[in-house]
């Protein structure tokens, strides 16, 4: 591969047809939502690159650019996944230059010199108050109930999806991605296979009363093929798209609509994922245990989901004894 693209690139479609080349030829990103993530990232850097009147990958362009970042607002997490996306590209880009035999020595030399140092930007530290938060059980109990009320479809449709995030805390995207023949019925549950971020699969068990929503949802949809999302789209009249799933801005749409109904403050699918995090952790369940429910990969990325307030934390500290008796002072000498 040619590294002419070490420098800003002017054409917007040869912009486009290199960074698609990286991506497709990389193994390593499976994922969809990655990939799309990565090219947006990267695009967004180029076109501020090719503005930015600088020649070359630099430490200080790439800190430039975490910078300019900042002062338009974006979050540190949104920062950092720029920055990610970004030390991928510097990657490749040193691999292009290992390979283009063309490239004069002394350039050469200069060009991994400042690759190395431009991939080894460092991450923001988020000292952000943490987004999202635990969602206590009795609000679950009111959504659930409006669901309910609506004796439609959509009602059922509904109250499974919101009880599978609730037991089992899945990712929106995880919800709109189940597939007819991801779902078994074993005893008086379900087991669902779940395809997670990063192409990861697991398992997760659906019991109580999210299986009794989820088998009232079966029961209505219908048959279906294997491949046919299980949460698919309604239209008016109570016509089911029994091959279109929902989007995310549709399943969020949902939430928002329930919480309306149900008097509930907004929230969004992950804070159902964050509150099973905390309540398994309060039930006793350890980290591990809780990690591969969840599908982490990070046993650290689990702790960080823990939204429950201080109130948890005085509780495990006035259970742990201290052999310590009060004196009595004035025999104090």
């Amino acid at each position: 591969m040619n590294a002419t693209f070490l420098v800003p690139i002017d054409d917007e479609s040869r912009q486009i047809e290199v960074l698609e080349r990286l991506l497709a030829d990389d193994p390593r990103l499976r994922s969809v939502n990655t990939v799309r993530a990565y090219r947006r990232d990267i695009l967004a850097f180029q076109a501020w690159w090719t503005v930015s009147g600088r020649t070359v990958i630099s430490k200080s362009a790439v800190e430039a650019y975490a910078a300019h970042l900042g002062a338009e607002g974006k979050a540190p997490a949104s920062i950092n996944r720029s920055l990610a996306s970004i030390r991928w590209y510097v990657r490749k880009i040193m691999d292009a230059v290992y390979e283009d035999s063309t490239i004069d020595p002394r350039v050469r030399e200069e060009m991994i010199r400042q690759g190395t140092r431009a991939a080894t930007v460092e991450d923001l530290k988020n000292n952000r108050a943490l987004k999202g938060r635990h969602v206590p059980a009795r609000e679950v109990f009111k959504l659930l109930d409006a669901c309910e009320r609506d004796s439609s479809l959509i009602g059922v449709r509904d109250g499974a999806m919101i009880a599978l995030g609730w037991q089992a805390g899945l990712r929106r995207s995880e919800l709109a991605g189940l597939r007819m023949g991801d779902v078994a019925q074993e005893g008086d549950g379900y087991t669902l296979r779940i395809m997670g971020k990063g192409e990861k699969p697991r398992e997760v068990y659906a019991y109580d009363g999210a299986a009794g929503a989820l088998a009232d949802w079966l029961s209505v949809r219908g048959d279906a093929d294997a491949s046919e999302p299980v949460f698919c789209r309604i239209l008016k009249g109570g016509h089911l798209r029994p091959g279109v799933p929902l989007t995310g801005e549709a399943m969020q749409g949902v939430l928002d609509r329930r919480c309306s109904e149900a008097n509930v403050a907004p929230l969004t699918w992950h804070d159902l994922r964050r509150t099973l995090a905390g309540d398994l952790l309060s039930d006793g369940a350890d980290v591990s245990t809780v990690q591969q429910v969840l599908g982490h990969s990070s046993p650290a990325t689990t702790t960080r989901y823990d939204r429950r307030d201080r109130s948890v934390r005085q509780a495990a500290l006035k259970r742990r004894k201290t052999p310590y008796t009060r004196r009595t002072l004035q025999d104090v000498a």
